[in-house]
């Protein structure tokens, strides 16, 4: 599905970073026959209109991207283990000087996700309601039976002591964020140092779509689910 009214304040953030200890060069194996970094820009293009990937991978070349996705080359302090998102995205709006864009963030490692997933995200945060929309898959909900102990072993739930004495299938359904989409605006984000999680709108996707890669068994996995579920794109 392609998104036919791009909107200048709309633009795609891939981020892309060398080291992987899950699996080595992950973001630039080849997926289906292409870069997997690849496959995240070509969808920010086809539902955003621009896309600023930034990395430290000295094998991606500007020359090498299509027409619309800008090369930001991240500098070392910003690719290592322990570098946040948050700081990773401050480092491109502020040196990009994205003023009251959209953003639209794409994880590489989510090939999986449908245009349709990402454009559900948009049309969810431009209606206003929401300081920012996100993408969350279903998960087991007996965490809602789990707690913390104090050092005096009191037992706390983490919503309510209630929980633990109810049926599994009587218990609320959970979600959380599968790290495929994140839609906010660049201004909200610079004023909050931070992603702006004051009310925060969701777009459920399959748990097949929020496959997420990490080791060499997990891209054999993805890419034969890309192949038996969208040929065109393998």
């Amino acid at each position: 599905m392609t998104n036919t009214h791009h909107s200048n304040s709309l633009i795609s953030i891939v981020p892309a970073r060398a080291g992987s200890k899950g699996l080595v060069q992950k973001n630039i194996r080849s997926f289906c026959g292409s870069p997997l970094y690849l496959h995240a820009i070509k969808q920010g293009l086809r539902t955003t209109g621009n896309v600023i990937i930034t990395t430290d991978i000295p094998e991606i070349h500007a020359s090498d991207l299509p027409q619309g996705c800008l090369l930001h080359r991240r500098e070392a302090h910003l690719s290592t283990d322990t570098t946040s998102m948050s700081a990773v995205i401050h480092d491109v709006i502020t040196k990009r000087h994205l003023k009251n864009k959209t953003i639209v963030l794409l994880q590489v490692t989510s090939p999986l996700r449908s245009d349709e997933d990402v454009l559900a995200c948009v049309n969810l945060y431009t209606k206003g309601r929401f300081s920012m929309a996100m993408s969350v898959v279903q998960v087991k909900n007996d965490i809602l039976k789990c707690g913390t102990l104090s050092e005096d072993n009191t037992f706390k739930n983490v919503l309510h002591n209630k929980f633990c004495f109810f049926n599994r299938q009587d218990l609320p359904s959970v979600h959380k964020p599968n790290g495929a989409i994140y839609v906010f605006n660049s201004d909200s984000f610079l004023k909050s140092n931070d992603f702006p999680i004051e009310k925060i709108g969701v777009v459920e996707m399959s748990e097949e779509r929020s496959f997420d890669i990490d080791t060499l068994a997990d891209f054999s996995l993805a890419e034969r689910i890309m192949d038996s579920s969208s040929p065109r794109h393998c």
